[in-house]
């Protein structure tokens, strides 16, 4: 599908009667995270639909300007409308969660409201970690992506399993079924690198903002994130930053995957936000 992010490849199921729900997911990741964590779950009464944002999983052409979330948001709205989605409520996890947000803050009459799962949604201190800045730069970084690339699905089961799904066991199975490898082209990294490393300045930002946002929002987040710190949304609530029209549930023994901990609670989430 032709978007303001590129050629991006969506991909639809569940009910087709259903309301429709879209999905936004982060960085090193593609689509195929939420067939495998949320599909089982919301397909039996659901529309769903999911992208591979611009230039990751099976997405192509990715612009030289897909890094500002303005772009990213931008590629949700094009979705939205192509594909003819009533008010759709938006899930986006990670780095998702601000491109919702985004989303939300420039399109807000598109959508009806969004769950948001460990978002990037406030900034919490410091720029981007070295190694994202490094391969997102010119040249250096298709060096760096390209020496790497024989060990890199070592380097992201490791990653996943320490730093996404921990203290939770990853799932059996799910490097193949979530089918990781794509999320490890050396284009895709880059993409990721190139998002993320561009990210801090830009939500910077976006709070700023957050004081237009009058639609339900959830968030749903773990305790033990080791991605993005719980305290981050501790202080998000009791601060001007805080949304307006918001669920708030912070789970013990979660880390960075909350979806895969708690789909029941994702399902309920979305039917209130439905609601509200």
């Amino acid at each position: 599908m032709k978007t303001a992010g590129g050629d991006i490849y969506v991909k639809e199921w569940g009910n087709p009667a259903g309301k429709p729900v879209l999905m936004i997911h982060g960085t090193t990741s593609h689509l195929d995270e939420f067939v495998v964590s949320l599909g089982p779950t919301l397909s039996p009464d659901y529309r769903l639909i999911a992208y591979d944002r611009p230039g990751m999983g099976r997405s192509t052409h990715r612009p030289g300007d897909a890094a500002k979330l303005a772009v990213q948001a931008q590629t949700a709205a094009d979705i939205i409308a192509a594909m003819k989605l009533d008010h759709p409520v938006v899930i986006g996890h990670s780095y998702g969660g601000a491109v919702a947000l985004r989303l939300a803050l420039d399109h807000p009459n598109d959508i009806s409201g969004l769950v948001l799962l460990s978002p990037a949604s406030h900034p919490w201190g410091g720029g981007a970690p070295f190694f994202y800045t490094l391969q997102a730069a010119p040249v250096v970084g298709d060096i760096v992506t390209t020496v790497t690339w024989p060990f890199s699905r070592g380097i992201a089961e490791n990653s996943l399993r320490t730093r996404v799904f921990a203290p939770q066991p990853m799932p059996a199975g799910y490097v193949d079924n979530a089918e990781v490898k794509l999320a490890l082209r050396p284009a895709a990294v880059r993409a990721s690198s190139q998002d993320f490393a561009a990210l801090p300045p830009q939500l910077e930002e976006q709070v700023r903002r957050y004081g237009e946002l009058k639609m339900p929002i959830a968030i749903i987040a773990g305790k033990d994130d080791h991605i993005i710190p719980a305290g981050l949304f501790d202080k998000a609530q009791t601060s001007e930053r805080a949304f307006a029209n918001q669920h708030f549930t912070l789970l013990p023994g979660v880390g960075h995957a909350p979806q895969h901990a708690r789909p029941d609670l994702v399902k309920s989430e979305v039917a209130w936000a439905f609601r509200s």
